[in-house]
């Protein structure tokens, strides 16, 4: 198994973009022609759409080519000289290039939206301070030859011991983040900063979404984010393809199934995202019997069977919700029901016997001494351990796990699942594997040790 981890190919630092381009809901970016092809023009001379340009000129910028793209962003302002959008966003860019005309164009976003707020942002650009060309350039070539260290160092130089100006901030922040734990943790609570400040900086909201799906514990609300993105013309393609690495990067659990559906939804006939839907789709059942018996120990035994029999539709071999029926028929005084379900519980899982006539309290015929007061309130030690863990109490579904495994059985069985889900979580990857293995010798083809 190999970690998730931010690899520079992934993070796309060496394609950084240059400036904030606000383009929601402008046509898909699909209309941003190939590279090295102008704009598309309607005949007799007429003017070139408005969002065709604009949507080249974000296409390029993603590309790191701001020269290409201040070239469709003068081909905008010529034919739109008062559009606030084309003037602002060509004033930024022509501030990063240097060019001579950002002053004039600043002046005349001025001159025709004076409290537009797209001219703090032309104006922050041109007062960001300078970062040390060839200094950079050899940052970037240090990142690029693997030397991340070196890399990060050298735009610190760049910048002057300073933070990154917003233009270079998810540049930097993408190589930083491969750096080290730290640099990673550094990296995203910055350009988290910087991306809530910057919420229609469509480039720095997919850079910041991507690095969130690095890490298990934000992974969730990286998808989310990347989902919102893929609907957005300018960031489409590369927040789809981000979104599905982060569904393949997901544990097999229900979440994960709930995010996967989604992304078929739009994005139908992928065969590795079905394949792991199928696995995800079977940890549902866990989360239905959880549910059967926390509502059963409530005493809503209608809604408690509803999930016991939806756990056993997933997994027909589940003998904890079998018996957990059988303890509602018991509750309901419909005995010889009771006795089936027990004998079809013994018979899927047979080293647990005992453990289910004790929590029965009978054997089926006659009262058991000792049995418990309130069957309903049964909890197994795989059940307990599988609650901790989707809660996140890691410590507490280690221990219950450990407990399983010794009650044997389908018990064991799932006390290995619970114990790799905690060590894939804390990405202790070889120990996760074992685990899994482990009850995969114990069933084959189990699919949440498959995932």
């Amino acid at each position: 198994m190999t970690r998730p981890g931010p690899r520079r190919a992934r993070m796309g630092w060496e394609r950084a973009p240059w400036v904030v381009l606000a383009l929601a809901g402008l046509p898909g970016l699909a209309a941003a022609q190939a590279p090295g092809r102008p704009p598309l023009e309607s005949i007799a001379g007429a003017r070139p759409s408005l969002s065709l340009l604009l949507d080249q000129a974000n296409f390029w910028l993603l590309q790191d080519n701001p020269q290409a793209a201040m070239q469709a962003l003068n081909r905008a302002v010529q034919a739109y000289p008062d559009n606030v959008e084309a003037l602002s966003a060509a004033a930024e860019v022509a501030t990063q290039l240097g060019r001579p005309e950002a002053a004039t164009l600043l002046e005349r976003l001025r001159r025709v939206a004076p409290n537009d707020p797209r001219i703090r942002q032309a104006e922050s650009a041109q007062r960001e301070p300078g970062a040390d060309a060839a200094a950079l350039e050899q940052a970037r070539t240090l990142a690029r030859a693997g030397r991340t260290a070196e890399a990060v160092q050298r735009y610190r130089d760049a910048f002057r011991g300073e933070e990154p100006p917003p233009s270079r901030a998810v540049e930097f922040y993408s190589v930083l983040a491969t750096l080290s734990d730290s640099g990673m943790q550094e990296a995203r609570s910055k350009l988290g900063v910087l991306a809530g400040r910057s919420p229609n900086d469509q480039p720095m909201q997919l850079a910041y979404a991507q690095m969130l799906t690095y890490g298990m514990d934000t992974r969730s609300e990286g998808i989310e984010r990347l989902q919102r993105l893929a609907q957005q013309p300018a960031t489409a393609n590369q927040a789809r393809r981000a979104w599905r690495q982060a569904l393949l990067w997901q544990g097999a659990d229900p979440e994960a199934a709930d995010q996967i559906e989604a992304y078929l939804e739009s994005n139908p006939g992928d065969p590795e995202l079905a394949e792991k839907l199928t696995q995800a789709r079977a940890t549902r059942g866990i989360q239905h019997r959880m549910a059967g018996w926390n509502l059963g120990g409530a005493g809503r035994y209608a809604d408690a069977e509803r999930e016991f029999r939806t756990a056993i539709a997933v997994d027909p071999r589940d003998a904890e919700s079998v018996i957990g029926l059988a303890v509602i028929r018991r509750r309901q005084g419909r005995n010889a029901e009771m006795k089936q379900l027990l004998d079809q519980a013994i018979e899927a899982s047979p080293d647990r016997r005992d453990e289910f006539v004790r929590i029965l309290g009978t054997d089926g015929v006659t009262p058991v001494a000792g049995g418990p007061a309130d069957p309903a309130a049964y909890a197994s030690h795989a059940t307990l351990a599988w609650r901790a863990l989707s809660r996140g109490d890691l410590d507490r579904a280690d221990g219950f796990a450990r407990r399983a495994i010794r009650a044997g059985g389908d018990e064991r069985v799932q006390g290995e699942v619970v114990l790799g889900q905690v060590a894939f979580r804390r990405e202790d990857w070889a120990t996760a594997e074992s685990r899994y293995r482990a009850a995969l010798a114990l069933r084959p083809k189990l699919p949440v040790a498959l995932a």
